[in-house]
Parts: structure tokens; sequence; C-alpha cells
């Protein structure tokens, strides 16, 4: 199964990717982790994250991975901070940043915050996170280049700037910084500074790679999940990840933002509707199978088979087109074919009844009384022309059918009829019979 990391800065576009087979994302915004988790990944691994221009990682979809029994490892940035903030739901922090925060010693979100270019640029960071500051000045302390007073100076310095502007040469240039310690201080820097966001997110992966190795897996939360009014437009508003496991993702390849999507299909006011009410039902019948335990293999491969057979994806060449249009990785076709399963389980038990809801819906909907009308017509024109059920022979009434439909016949007759809600083929050569025998009769008065 996936994972996906988040990754910008503290990393750099390229460079984590040895240490962990995975798909390496952008740093996260909001949307991000519950579009990845919807997918149903081996973990999810939090490093970077943006807040500065668009809404940060939410807390709730983090919570809602968890409740799905998806791993969370959070470390060095965003990744840090939002799991100290999870940590008593079950989101897992590595490393030192995190457990400072965890155990109050650090407390402001500036204190991982960095500038930083943009994915065309490799994510590179232009400033220096105050939590590496702190972490570069205690090892000069330590190694007794700079004093307790000097050590003091300096970080009340970078604490006081504005996040985009610390750097390790802004101090180095402090007008009151005494000029033995600044000679000494220029001269460790170089082969001395701490990145303590890299040492921390490398533990993470480290942490991580050896619980999938060894299929470490952290006990399910068991908090309940509230599935609230807010968290139910964040849900819709996020979009959908389209990359291939393995790959480094691009803005562009990941965001295809569902409003965007849905603007499309709404400049086609007939196909929005026709989508929006099979997604109605298809909502209801996932909603039921979340009441049912998740499909185990057995369960799941016969409705694969079909779903594959229903779009003659018999072979893999043509299967593997179907994924890359529809910008799914292979473990993302699997959580499509559990939603599948839910509702062809949710169709199945009602499908008895299905026929008494269709007439329900034909009044609410104003369909029935024109219908009804219309059966009654072909009845008196059948009886009066004397065909009734005895008119043209099934197999030319079914080429003039779909010859008026603009289709070819399809090659399964009888899955074709049953998919109409038809009990076999020959109800459905009935049903076209008596139509073609009755648009006959009209065409002669």
């Amino acid at each position: 199964m996936t994972v996906y990391v988040f990754n910008g800065p503290t990393f750099g576009a390229t460079a984590g990717r040895d240490m962990l087979d995975a798909v390496w994302l952008p740093p996260a915004a909001q949307g991000d982790l519950y579009r990845v988790a919807v997918h149903q990944p081996r973990a999810i691994a939090l490093i970077d994250g943006r807040f500065h221009d668009v809404p940060a990682v939410w807390h709730k979809e983090i919570l809602w991975a968890l409740a799905q029994g998806i791993p969370v490892y959070g470390s060095a940035s965003m990744g840090a901070l939002r799991a100290a903030e999870t940590a008593a739901f079950g989101m897992i922090g590595v490393g030192r940043i995190f457990e400072a925060y965890r155990d109050g010693v650090l407390e402001d979100d500036d204190e991982v915050a960095v500038a930083h270019t943009d994915a065309e640029n490799g994510w590179r960071a232009t400033s220096e996170a105050m939590v590496n500051i702190r972490a570069t000045l205690t090892a000069a302390a330590a190694d007794g280049v700079i004093d307790a007073d000097v050590h003091d100076l300096l970080l009340a310095h970078a604490k006081a700037a504005y996040y985009p502007d610390r750097s390790l040469p802004g101090l180095l240039a402090a007008a009151d910084l005494p000029a033995d310690a600044r000679t000494a201080l220029a001269a460790w820097l170089p082969g001395n500074r701490v990145d303590q966001k890299r040492l921390d997110a490398c533990e993470m992966l480290a942490v991580l790679r050896a619980d999938i190795d060894g299929d470490v897996r952290p006990p399910r939360p068991q908090f309940p999940f509230n599935h609230t009014h807010f968290f139910e437009q964040a849900r819709r508003a996020a979009g959908d990840l389209a990359v291939s496991a393995g790959t480094q993702a691009t803005d562009a390849d990941v965001d295809i933002a569902l409003p965007d999507l849905l603007d499309e299909l709404r400049l086609d006011p007939a196909q929005y509707a026709r989508v929006r009410d099979r997604a109605l039902a298809r909502g209801v019948a996932v909603a039921a199978g979340r009441r049912h335990a998740p499909p185990d293999d057995a369960a799941l491969q016969p409705v694969i088979d079909a779903f594959r057979r229903e779009r003659g994806l018999l072979d893999p060449e043509p299967t593997r087109r179907w994924l890359t249009d529809h910008h799914l990785t292979i473990g993302q076709f699997e959580a499509l074919m559990r939603e599948e399963h839910a509702v062809r389980g949710a169709f199945a038990e009602v499908d008895g009844e299905l026929d008494i809801t269709l007439r329900s819906q034909l009044r609410v909907d104003g369909l029935y009384t024109a219908l009804a009308a219309r059966v009654n017509e072909k009845r008196r024109a059948l009886a009066e022309g004397g065909l009734s059920d005895r008119g043209v022979a099934p197999e030319t009434a079914v080429a003039w059918y779909f010859d008026r439909l603009g289709v070819p016949v399809p090659a399964d007759l009888t899955a074709y009829a049953q998919s109409l809600g038809y009990a076999d083929e020959i109800a459905f050569h009935r049903a076209v019979r008596r139509e073609h025998d009755f648009r006959t009769l009209s065409a002669h008065h």
C-alpha cells in the first residue's frame, strides 16, 4: 500500500526520496491530508505545511484519517506542531522539536516557520527556522565558541525578528555583538550549523520505514469522530489526488480541484442533474455500507471483476490506460472498489423494492401522469390494431429500437436488459416489440 509524505523546504524537492519509497508531495495545505486519506494509504507523514498564503492543515482532517485506521506521522515543522496537538488522539510525533512542543518547552508556531521558494525552485528555504537557530546557538555555547550572555543576546535578536527575516548571517551582523564573539562564531558556523528540522525529519522517516518493514501498525484510536457541518464543508471542498506511487509530485500533478471539476460539469445542466442524482444515491449507499465491516480480498474480487467486465477492461493494457485516464493509482482504484462494494451491496438490499420507489419518484418528479396516459394509449392502440403481442419478430424490433437510439445492439443483450430492470431478455423483447408496433400503428393514423 502507498505511503504519502508532505515535504517542502525541510528537504527540498528531491533530497528525501532516497530515504523512503513513497509518494512525495508538496507542503500540505488544508484539505491535502484528507485527499490522500480517502485512498486508505499505508501511512501518511507530515513534515512541511503551508500557512501564510492558504489555510493550514486542519486538525480535523488528521483526526478523520486516524479514525479510519491510517497511521499519521509528524515531525520537524508543521508535522511537529500538529503531532503535538493531536498526539492524545494517536498521531505519531518524532524528534526533538515535536517533544519540545508536546512538553510545553516551545509554544509559538513561528518557531518552525520559514520563508521558501515555490515548487519550480525546489521549495528552497530562504530564511532560518527559529528551532534551527536555537539548536545552533546551543551547540556553539557547548563548544565554547560563545558564552551564555552572547547566546542569550543572539537568541533574543532572532526571536524578535519576523520569521522571513531570520538568518545566521543576520545574527552575525547584530550591532551589539562583541567583536571577538563575531569573529569566533563566523569561523565556527560554516561547518557546525545545526539543521534540527532536517535531523528530526530523518529520524521520523527511519521510524516509519522500520514500522513498515516490521509491519508494525499502531492500535486504531477509539475516540468518537464527530462529523460536523464544518468538516463536511471542508471535505467537499477538497480536490482529488492524481499522482503515481513512487513519483515526485508537482502542483499541476496533484491539484485537480473539486470545485473546478464541478464547474465544468455544471456547464451542462442536464448532465449535472443526472450525475447529481446518481451521486446522491451513491452517497446514501456508501453511508449504509459504513455500518458493515470492510470487505476482505475475497469479497472484493467479484466486484472488481464485474466492474472491469462492464467496461471492457479484460486485459492489463486497457486497465492501465483506464487508470491513467482517471488519475488513479492501484491503491486508489482499490479504495474505489471498496466504495463500489458498499454501493452494490446497498443497492442489492433494496432491489426488490426498486419498482415501488421508481413509481413514487415518478409521482414526485411530475412524470407519472404522462407515462400512465401513454400506457393506456398504447394498450388501446395495440388491441384495436389487432397486434397486441403478436406483432413484428423480436429480432426486428430490437434492431429497430437500437437504430432509433443511434447505438449498436449490445453484445450481451441479457445483461443490458437486466441493467434496465427487466427480468430477462424475453421481457425486454416484449417491451421493445410493443413499442415498435405502437409507433407503426400511430404512423398509419
